[in-house]
């Protein structure tokens, strides 16, 4: 029975985070199509790799899959425990998978804050919006750098700002960038002075950015409390194992010892996929 329970347990959180990502790719598609013009007639091109990994949504499941195999057809570990672990390393990958890509997210709008900075002062000491970004492109770090490089040859190479922006957009799916992007192709299609609108488009990212970092500061600080108490649990089991491993031989081997124990990490498990949920603020 409750092999049964934990695999019908597996296969909705499996179903859970398909459902999540699926909701996810539709409510980015409503905003993209709400963004674009009622009219517009796109021009068939070619747009660079993405510049952002993302979430490798695939790691979570094969790790979790390869801990299965392990301990349960090669260690011989009973079915119950074997699904259970595997669904904490899982859960625990999938969180570590989704904090790094924050991480990434951060770090290159903190690069266009920096790179904004400069073209400012560029266009400030009287030059064009070309070589301001060009002169920005030598100054701040890759990846940013490369992008601007790019932006600068394409547009000598005569494509339309329109195509090089959106593209610039398009391969860094961030807020700020599309921000960036949709300044500067308003500047180019009806003038105006650039550096004071650019100056407050710094601002504003760099206020973002500060409050993400607030943010996942003390997701962090959540998250690393549960993640101790979780291993807290598992270092008492050794200890009592270690002190007396007849009694908790016995205790895992029994059938109703074992429901409970393995019904306790599949609990943890749970746990760990709702706090992660929980602490992801969107601002």
């Amino acid at each position: 029975m409750l092999e049964v329970v934990m695999s019908g347990g597996a296969a909705a959180v499996v179903g859970a985070g398909a459902w999540a990502m699926r909701r996810r790719r539709l409510r980015d598609l409503a905003r993209e199509r709400l963004a674009e013009p009622y009219v517009q007639i796109k021009e068939e091109r070619e747009v660079g790799p993405p510049v952002l990994r993302g979430v490798r949504a695939w790691v979570p499941p094969a790790v979790a899959l390869g801990v299965w195999i392990v301990l349960g057809p090669i260690v011989g570990l009973k079915l119950p425990f074997a699904i259970s672990l595997a669904l904490v390393v899982g859960i625990l990958f999938w969180i570590h998978e989704d904090n790094r890509a924050q991480k990434e997210s951060l770090d290159l709008e903190a690069q266009l804050a920096e790179g904004i900075d400069f073209i400012v002062g560029s266009l400030g000491a009287g030059g064009g919006t070309l070589d301001a970004i060009d002169n920005a492109s030598k100054e701040v770090r890759q990846p940013l750098g490369g992008l601007f490089e790019d932006l600068v040859g394409r547009l000598r190479y005569g494509d339309t700002p329109r195509a090089v922006l959106e593209d610039l957009a398009e391969r860094v799916p961030l807020e700020s960038f599309r921000l960036f992007s949709f300044t500067v192709l308003v500047h180019e299609e009806t003038g105006g002075s650039l550096a004071p609108i650019l100056s407050s488009v710094g601002r504003t990212m760099r206020d973002r950015i500060d409050l993400a970092r607030r943010v996942r500061s003390e997701s962090r600080q959540s998250m690393a409390s549960v993640v101790g108490i979780l291993f807290i649990t598992y270092a008492i089991a050794i200890v009592t194992w270690r002190v007396d491993p007849e009694r908790m031989e016995a205790f895992l081997n029994d059938e109703t010892g074992a429901r409970f124990a393995a019904g306790a990490v599949f609990l943890q498990a749970v746990g760990l996929l709702i706090m992660s949920k929980l602490s992801r603020i969107r601002y």
